[in-house]
């Protein structure tokens, strides 16, 4: 928790996206944490387990797949607007 306060005030990098990318990574990563516990035997209901384990294999997919979009549109922005800029010189 201290680590997301760290990343609210410090703005460690250079982008406001990249910011807001680590930011949402951090709070994937704690939420995950918390939602373990459905899946081990302090639940009793073998289904439950089941579907919190479900769940957490698509939050874990979603977040992968939501990181390489916006890391290949954050790309194809930037290689554009650097060929845009080299045209002009």
């Amino acid at each position: 928790m201290a680590y997301l306060i760290y990343l609210i005030e410090a703005k460690a990098h250079y982008r406001p996206i990249e910011n807001k990318l680590e930011l949402f990574n951090e709070l994937v990563l704690l939420i995950f944490g918390y939602f373990l516990i459905l899946t081990t035997d302090y639940v009793p209901d073998v289904n439950i387990q089941y579907d919190w384990g479900w769940f957490a294999v698509y939050m874990i997919v979603f977040t992968v797949l939501f990181n390489m979009l916006c890391m290949i549109c954050a790309t194809v922005y930037e290689g554009f607007f650097i060929k845009r800029h080299r045209h002009k010189l």
